[in-house]
């Protein structure tokens, strides 16, 4: 599965990147802004999470395996995401308390209790990036429940009734997110101009559904279309495609940066997560199919390789060490020069925290979830950094 590690690695880059901007603040003639590299980041997490883990209960929807025990589903989920987030939440008060400003009680135990993307005052007070995980978490709860009603009503179906059902369920659901997100939008106008606002109201895990809908399709169609069906260049067409979609996705987010209230601005708040997603989607089924000779020799690099397995702890960690270091060493934004600085503090301050909390936290309870599986992990079974 080197391609979805690969994926997940450049995801977490631009993750980082866009908040190394948003930090610094630098200015080249105006302000630069990369929020759509995050918007596209973590898109492809949710749809890289979708297609992983969607994977096997669409095999098992198939007829090609057991349907997954879900109550062993769940305990490997738990195993895989929360003791390392709860360490980083653990850190992050640890730090943020005694270099920012203080955290409050009721923002810790909403964080422990991944309740902090309903309160738009805790995302902001101790971690930002955490807001996530909530999602990640409704998405492991809903994950078996809706396959496992899915492949009751189709038991005795054909392969085909079966993919069809669950495709019909699919965009049922994506269609209700749209709405749900243009009706948050509408309801509650501040989402216009408030990241946090628009955390709670639109990107809630209703509103971000549809990149793991698009996701668990993804998987479908790699289960029932024979690759070889589509030639390498359609393949690349379609990765082509999703990369445009993403620059489309880019003007939108830059129209978004001097946002009005009215439809059209509501239109775009509706859409761009979904955009995103269908373009990360698309990137994703297009290299993951296309089995491109040079892809697989740059996924497959011992650099890729490494950084993708530390990009979970990077990914909770970052963003409070940046805060830090920029509140403590750097103080200056607008310049060129600053963010360079904070780059560099970046590469030399958050890796090794995040090697030392991968290898001392998230591996030995990775080696429990394997051994509670029975044999090595699944090679469809990865995980992308907010899963």
């Amino acid at each position: 599965m080197v391609v979805p590690d690969a994926l997940r690695a450049f995801a977490i880059t631009l993750v980082v990147l866009n908040h190394l901007f948003l930090i610094a603040h630098p200015v080249l003639g105006r302000p630069i802004r990369l929020g759509f590299l995050g918007i596209w980041g973590v898109n492809m997490f949710f749809v890289l999470s979708g297609f992983l883990l969607g994977r096997e209960f669409v095999r098992a929807l198939l007829g090609t395996r057991p349907f997954p025990k879900i109550d062993r589903f769940l305990t490997r989920r738990f195993l895989r995401i929360y003791p390392l987030y709860f360490v980083a939440v653990l850190v992050s008060v640890v730090l943020v308390d005694a270099f920012l400003h203080h955290v409050s009680t009721r923002v810790i135990l909403e964080h422990i209790f991944l309740l902090e993307g309903a309160d738009a005052q805790a995302i902001f007070d101790l971690n930002i990036p955490l807001w996530t995980m909530g999602i990640d978490a409704a998405f492991y709860l809903a994950l078996p429940l809706i396959m496992g009603a899915v492949f009751l009503a189709t038991r005795g179906r054909s392969q085909f009734t079966k993919a069809c059902a669950l495709w019909c369920t699919l965009a049922v659901f994506g269609i209700a997110a749209i709405g749900a997100r243009f009706l948050g939008v509408s309801r509650h106008p501040q989402t216009l101009q408030n990241f946090a606002e628009t955390i709670v109201f639109v990107r809630t895990p209703l509103g971000m559904s549809v990149a793991f809908v698009l996701g668990i399709a993804i998987a479908t169609l790699v289960e029932v279309l024979p690759r070889d069906r589509i030639p390498q260049l359609g393949y690349a067409s379609l990765a082509g495609s999703g990369a445009i979609i993403g620059l489309i996705e880019l003007q939108l987010r830059l129209e978004n940066s001097a946002i009005t209230p009215g439809l059209g601005s509501s239109l775009r708040i509706t859409i761009i997560d979904p955009l995103a997603a269908f373009s990360a989607a698309l990137v994703l089924f297009g290299l993951f199919q296309g089995r491109f000779a040079v892809v697989a020799r740059i996924a497959s690099s011992r650099a890729i390789v490494a950084f993708a397995s530390l990009a979970y702890a990077i990914y909770l960690f970052h963003y409070p060490i940046l805060e830090i270091l920029f509140a403590r060493l750097l103080h200056d934004n607008s310049k060129l020069s600053t963010f360079a600085e904070l780059t560099a503090l970046c590469v030399l301050v958050v890796l090794p925290v995040a090697w030392i909390a991968s290898r001392f936290v998230e591996q030995p309870f990775l080696a429990i979830k394997d051994r509670m599986r029975g044999n090595a992990r699944a090679s469809y079974e990865s995980v992308s950094p907010v899963a």
